[in-house]
């Protein structure tokens, strides 16, 4: 029964994406965005989503403002997967002509093209958009991906993703096994760590409430030496995107526990500080305070 259920599911997804691609540009954004106000509207994920915004702006907003923020962030999202349709189904789209940069940027990715490195990114504007950026830039990289749970929509995603060339490698158990293995053999490593990891033990502060991190990441930096940086891709306007790429400092005391923590709260303080500048550009509805220290109740119930 499920799996006839996922069949159909798959199906309506298939005619949904055909229609799509056959509207204009202009069409499909507006729809987009009625689209994102209608799932808004029908309540799905929006219990999570709220409290999210509470637990991160408390009194800085009020109810009505986080529904409106809220609100924004659905058709946000529903507008950046029709683009990611748009442009990942046309082989001959040069994602650097969707990206403006500014000039420290742009000496950063020169870095990025030299050596292999971490480059973190997070669950802000168009992250889907940064891996084909790079490869167009000549960055050579991979990006950890994780899995979807229905298996046809995990095909249609790896070859969206992979679609001018194979820039994504799945989760797994070897995954640190193969992030090794690539950077070995000269590829940069690509992670979005800013949601929550309940098999983590390290927390640092996210908006000031203790969030888990990932220990992935400083793995790579702290304990193998690579160097980091810190990239986001900001919405503008449709078909328009700021590229923001930052070197972040590995530190380097010789105490392995206090520098992974170090490394990982910059990194979080960079994606609080990027939120901040467009709220509605994160991806709210995911249990990020999940897991809690010892002793701490569950916030979503």
């Amino acid at each position: 029964m499920k799996e006839l259920r996922n069949k159909f599911i798959f199906w309506l997804y298939s005619l949904l994406k055909r229609y799509l691609l056959g509207l204009s540009d202009e069409k499909r954004r507006r729809l987009a965005r009625r689209l994102g106000g209608f799932l808004f509207a029908l309540g799905l994920e929006t219990k999570i989503g709220m409290r999210n915004l509470e637990m991160a702006f408390g009194e800085e907003l009020n109810q009505t403002e986080r529904k409106t923020l809220l609100r924004e962030c659905y058709r946000f999202y529903c507008v950046q997967i029709f683009e990611i349709l748009r442009y990942f189904s046309d082989k001959s789209t040069d994602f650097r002509e969707l990206f403006s940069m500014d000039a420290e940027s742009r000496a950063n990715l020169e870095k990025m093209k030299s050596a292999p490195c971490l480059i973190l990114t997070c669950h802000y504007g168009n992250w889907e958009f940064a891996t084909q950026f790079l490869h167009a830039y000549g960055v050579k990289g991979k990006f950890y991906s994780g899995r979807q749970k229905m298996e046809a929509f995990e095909q249609e995603l790896k070859d969206l993703r992979n679609h001018q060339s194979d820039l994504t490698f799945g989760k797994s158990k070897n995954s640190l096994l193969a992030m090794q293995k690539f950077l070995k053999n000269g590829y940069s490593i690509g992670m979005l760590a800013d949601l929550d990891d309940k098999k983590s033990d390290l927390f640092v502060n996210f908006f000031g409430k203790p969030a888990t991190a990932s220990r992935g990441p400083s793995l790579i930096s702290v304990r193998k030496g690579y160097p980091a940086f810190f990239l986001i891709t900001r919405f503008i306007d449709y078909g328009k995107y700021f590229m923001e790429v930052r070197e972040m400092t590995v530190p380097a005391t010789g105490d392995n526990t206090s520098d992974e923590l170090s490394f990982l709260r910059d990194y979080m303080s960079r994606v609080e500080a990027e939120i901040r500048k467009e709220p509605a550009q994160y991806l709210w509805i995911n249990k990020r305070w999940r897991t809690r220290p010892a002793g701490e109740k569950n916030i979503y119930r």
